[in-house]
């Protein structure tokens, strides 16, 4: 059996400054043996005041006011 697990996030911006931009989503994905499980974990992160860059917000339509209500990444 062959399993791997997908990964993929979402952040505020793509600055690669330490600091500057928050991971806002994390969505996982199972697959074995090539084929999707249906197992599956998604959340959002609140980014703790930070926003998005208005690019961010084209690729992820993720809007700040749904963030800032979501679990903090503490949590």
């Amino acid at each position: 059996m062959e399993r791997h697990v997908v990964v993929d996030t979402e952040t505020t911006g793509l600055s690669t400054i330490k600091g500057r931009h928050r991971v806002i989503e994390v969505a996982l994905v199972e697959v074995i043996n090539g084929k999707i499980t249906g197992n599956s974990f998604q959340t959002y992160i609140s980014p703790e005041g930070r926003k998005s860059t208005p690019n961010a917000i084209r690729t992820h339509k993720l809007k700040d006011c749904l963030l800032y209500t979501s679990p903090s990444p503490r949590d």
